[in-house]
């Protein structure tokens, strides 16, 4: 269980994620952000789904949007992880990153789930 100065008050929901400290609490971590972003509307953005408008005053508010999602993301995760992430320019490079450094795929998955 993590220290209560290791967990915030997410903004969207009011529920509480512990930062991201590497592959021990990817999978909670993973989870909880999926849920938040999704609250706050930006998952489809974080995702790629929702692309950036060529109108410009779309854009503008897109970016906002895309803006806040990488906030959120650097928000939730240990100081130890930020320079993987400090680089991105969109929460979609920021999830990825983070995504290629702890997600497990294949076989080992099912092991780990378990």
């Amino acid at each position: 269980m993590a220290a209560d100065s290791d967990l915030k008050t997410y903004v969207g929901g009011g529920f509480r994620i512990e930062n991201l400290k590497g592959a021990e609490n990817f999978v909670a971590w993973q989870v909880q952000m999926e849920d938040g972003l999704d609250d706050l509307g930006y998952w489809e953005i974080v995702t790629g789904k929702s692309k950036k408008p060529d109108d410009e005053k779309e854009a503008e508010v897109w970016m906002r949007k895309d803006r806040k999602a990488l906030t959120q993301i650097r928000g939730y995760i240990a100081g130890s992880l930020i320079p993987y992430v400090r680089s991105a320019k969109t929460s979609k490079d920021a999830w990825e990153t983070i995504q290629s450094m702890f997600k497990v795929s294949g076989p080992m998955a099912a092991v780990i789930i378990r």
